[in-house]
Formats: structure tokens, sequence, C-alpha cells
């Protein structure tokens, strides 16, 4: 799960289809699909520039 997480863009392939469905519309659900990707992989770069400035104090 990490590896994935830290690919946006394979995580956008793999949330294209199902939001595709949801939406109806593939141009939607692509830019929806992208955007929480990347929305994810920064959340997850904070997470982890968090964890390390904690251990450096």
């Amino acid at each position: 799960m990490k590896a994935l997480l830290s690919r946006p863009l394979v995580l956008a392939a793999l949330l294209c289809l199902p939001l595709w469905v949801f939406f109806g519309n593939f141009i939607a659900a692509l830019i929806s699909a992208i955007l929480i990707s990347f929305l994810i992989g920064m959340l997850r770069a904070l997470q982890s520039l968090a964890k390390n400035k904690k251990n450096n104090l």
C-alpha cells in the first residue's frame, strides 16, 4: 500500500475507473482522480516531513 500511495499517477489510474462509473463522465472522473491522488500524495509527504521533524528534535 505504501508503494501505491507514493506514486500518485498509478493511484489516479486506479481511481479513474470507479469514479467513471460513479460520475458517468470520463473527463470528470479523470480530473477528480488526479486531484484526489495528488492530495493523498501531498498529505503523505507532509506526514513524513512532520515525522522527520519530530525525530530530529
